[in-house]
């Protein structure tokens, strides 16, 4: 099982590529459901069937203070 906390990204030119991706809100295909979002994946493997530049990525919870 992956870990939930490291995933592993796709850089293109240095950058995190960013993906227009259909969510299937409104429907697949609709265009309705269009996000972009980060090409973030649960394994090195996974990243690097897409990617040449592959690096681990941290997510952490930032809780604002009350």
């Amino acid at each position: 099982m992956a870990n939930k906390n490291k995933l592993w990204a796709g850089f293109l030119d240095g950058k995190l590529d960013m993906r227009d991706m259909d969510t299937g809100w409104g429907g697949f295909g609709s265009g309705d459901g269009m996000r972009v979002i980060p090409a973030i994946f649960t394994t090195k493997k996974g990243a690097r069937q897409e990617y040449e530049d592959v690096r681990p990525v941290k997510i952490m919870e930032v809780r604002a203070k009350r």
